[in-house]
């Protein structure tokens, strides 16, 4: 029962994380092997045009470059490392099932004006201000000042567990406007995409349309995409864990019935005697 119940509790671990995460999550990739092209617009634009379908969708790109507030320098913290800055437009806590706890979250204005914004997860604003409230400071990344507008609400990882790790880590992040890769050391065009589909259903539509979109606008034998869902793991990593549950539950039945024999054999030796 114990050798279950822990693959069980794994189970539901893998499964609660992946819901904070957020579900009907469509991966976009696309790029040039020049890397030259940028979709980021007409991806936001196309993805307007079918609003039954999809909720948002946001650059998932990341770029490097030390994070500080004062004296606090966030690379030094030992337990998380460095946080991860992601360039992300409007809706991108919606992409991603971020909830705001303090101040706002990014505006459409912020991405169209190249505004110098970020929004702090949780982890990352508590390791920089500690009781401090952080909106409307101005913290440093890569050595150009934003001001923080917002903090994401935490995600899960309190009551501990094997996933506890990722929630701080998901955490331990920062959100700025995609327009603001200008400002930044990488200049490069995002990449990476996330879209927000509506239900299950919508995700299976969303991505043969999207799919369809990127074969228009990749060009052949130049470049590559990509259009999957984060589900696909899921079930992956389910099915696995049903495998090692049947693998312990054979190895408990085996133990149960080599017990059984044992206890047998004395008690007819007891009775016997």
């Amino acid at each position: 029962m114990i050798m279950v119940s822990v693959v069980q509790g794994g189970n539901q671990e893998m499964r609660e994380y992946y819901e904070s995460q957020g579900v009907n999550k469509i991966n976009v990739f696309a790029s040039t092997y020049r890397g030259n092209l940028d979709i980021t617009q007409e991806l936001y634009d196309y993805c307007l045009t079918m609003p039954e379908l999809v909720m948002g969708v946001t650059p998932s790109s990341t770029t490097w470059g030390t994070v500080r507030y004062q004296t606090v320098n966030c690379d030094n913290n030992e337990d998380m490392g460095s946080p991860q800055i992601y360039l992300g437009s409007d809706q991108f806590s919606i992409c991603n099932s971020y909830e705001i706890e303090k101040g706002r979250d990014l505006s459409y204005l912020d991405i169209q004006k190249y505004q110098k914004v970020v929004v702090l997860g949780s982890k990352l604003a508590d390791y920089m201000f500690q009781a401090q409230n952080p909106v409307g400071k101005t913290i440093s990344i890569g050595g150009v000042n934003f001001e923080v507008v917002g903090v994401y609400k935490a995600k899960g990882g309190d009551a501990g567990g094997s996933y506890e790790w990722m929630y701080n880590y998901s955490n331990y992040m920062a959100v700025v406007p995609y327009t603001a890769n200008r400002y930044m050391s990488d200049k490069s065009w995002a990449t990476e995409f996330t879209v927000k589909a509506r239900n299950s259903a919508a995700t299976t539509e969303a991505i043969t349309r999207i799919g369809g979109f990127l074969a228009g606008v990749v060009p052949q034998n130049q470049g590559d995409y990509q259009v999957y869902t984060e589900d696909t793991w899921r079930e992956e990593s389910e099915s696995q864990n049903q495998m090692m549950s049947m693998i312990l539950g054979g190895i408990a039945g085996i133990s149960l019935l080599v017990g059984g024999i044992g206890i047998m054999n004395i008690m007819l030796v007891t009775v016997t005697e």
